[in-house]
């Protein structure tokens, strides 16, 4: 094959162009393998930023009472995501790069923790919309009023803690320490749009959680695909919530699992299904309830092995199998404002 000289050389003065402008200290003398050191150690100052970052959200506490309860579900989230950094090798994926360029909601809330005063109206009006959004308003409003710290002896205590939080067996606050029943943690890391931007402006904002075989937890929002396709992966469990509570409105749901039958109805965020038992899905049902209910409509479907996207349902009418063993491989929610 006969080499392209001119070609070659516009692709090379084109990249030594692009690692001047990444590396200032590269220039026509540095090596190959100085460039190839500089590089790499930029990676590594990416993820140990990120690192940094992810340890300051796990040492914030409220400057009045000390451990805050509404944000041990993001401690829970943030602790394994950490873990998940300290593995990566090269490249940071994109959640760790947004989150060293400050547009992560991580990042956004430790900025307005830090550098409250300092920002302009505009800017913390952004902020403080956005951290309502994602973290819900007691976060917000105590990002507000200045009591949320960094604790530099938190920090060591949280980051000793990793190992012994891996995966599924990360334990969930209790209802006393959070006030509230226990249900799925918001997952910070992952998810598309958290449920809070939608197209539709009668959608309404919901948090769809899935526990995927071999992959573990993730969440989506209203009228996303939570799960997989032809990847032969099983939802083993779910759980639906509405992202901001809504007064005389409750969603409630069932998982039929395969060797056990129908689990009994849960509601609001409740975790339905099983967890380290490899047992899938099959089908499930969701239902409106409370006075609001006849104002709304709830429809959702399923992705079944071996069939594909089955037709939508509605008022609690059952999604997917029994008794034929073909695992629910994802599904999708939609709440819409009749």
């Amino acid at each position: 094959m006969t080499l392209d000289s001119a070609a070659l050389l516009d692709q090379f003065n084109a990249l030594c162009t692009q690692l001047s402008a990444l590396e200032p200290t590269i220039a026509e003398t540095t090596t190959l393998a100085e460039v190839r050191t500089q590089l790499t150690a930029r990676l590594q100052g990416g993820k140990a930023a990120a690192l940094a970052l992810l340890d300051q959200f796990l040492a914030l506490q409220h400057a009045d009472q000390g451990e805050f309860a509404p944000l041990n579900d993001y401690k829970i989230q943030v602790r394994n995501f950490r873990q998940e950094v300290e593995a990566m090798e090269g490249k940071l994926s994109k959640d760790a790069q947004n989150l060293v360029n400050s547009t992560h909601p991580v990042a956004q809330l430790l900025q307005a923790v830090q550098a409250g005063d300092t920002l302009s109206d505009a800017q913390w009006s952004s902020l403080q919309t956005l951290l309502t959004k994602v973290f819900g308003s007691p976060i917000a409003v105590a990002v507000s009023r200045g009591k949320l710290v960094i604790a530099a002896e938190a920090s060591e205590r949280e980051t000793q803690d990793d190992v012994f939080l891996w995966g599924d067996q990360v334990p969930l606050p209790s209802e006393a320490a959070t006030g509230r029943t226990t249900a799925e943690p918001p997952i910070v890391f992952g998810a598309k749009s958290l449920g809070i931007q939608t197209t539709d402006p009668k959608l309404v904002p919901l948090r769809v959680g899935v526990h995927i075989q071999n992959v573990g937890d993730r969440q989506f929002g209203v009228g996303e695909f939570a799960g997989t396709r032809g990847q032969s992966l099983a939802i083993e469990g779910l759980s639906v919530a509405l992202v901001n509570p809504i007064a005389g409105l409750e969603i409630e749901y069932m998982a039929h699992v395969a060797q056990k039958g129908d689990l009994a109805w849960v509601r609001n965020g409740q975790y339905a299904g099983t967890r380290g038992e490899s047992l899938a899905v099959e089908g499930f049902s969701l239902r409106l309830s409370g006075p609001e209910a006849a104002n709304y409509e709830l429809t959702y479907s399923a992705h079944v092995q071996n069939i594909g996207d089955v037709p939508l349902q509605s008022s609690g009418n059952y999604c997917g199998t029994r008794g034929r063993g073909l695992k629910v491989e994802g599904l999708t929610v939609y709440l819409r404002k009749k």
